[in-house]
């Protein structure tokens, strides 16, 4: 009886354990597979990201403190910013068809 036991024991182990390995072998390909997809997205519309990407770029201006060098850049976070020196671009966005 014991033996019985321990055997039904060991094959739901082995077949839980082989559904377990099936599972991880599905998602990685899955995953490998998501990957290679974005890779090649991004290959393809990389320089439309990279244009879009620029004009949205904001430039933040120098404080006067900065200016000198005889002090650290850590001392420069400790005054606080103010938003309204944000220098912003106008954005122009164009939507053209290869």
């Amino acid at each position: 009886m014991d033996l019985e036991i321990i055997v039904w024991i060991l094959a739901a182990f082995i077949v839980a354990q082989g559904g377990l390995s099936l599972w991880f072998v599905r998602w990685v390909l899955w995953r490998n597979q998501q990957l290679t997809d974005l890779i090649s997205w991004k290959h393809l519309n990389g320089k439309k990201l990279d244009i879009l990407a620029s004009r949205f770029k904001i430039s933040v201006p120098k404080c006067d403190w900065c200016q000198s060098e005889d002090h650290k850049t850590a001392d420069c976070t400790k005054k606080e910013f103010n938003i309204s020196q944000l220098n912003i671009e106008p954005v122009k966005l164009v939507l053209e068809d290869d």
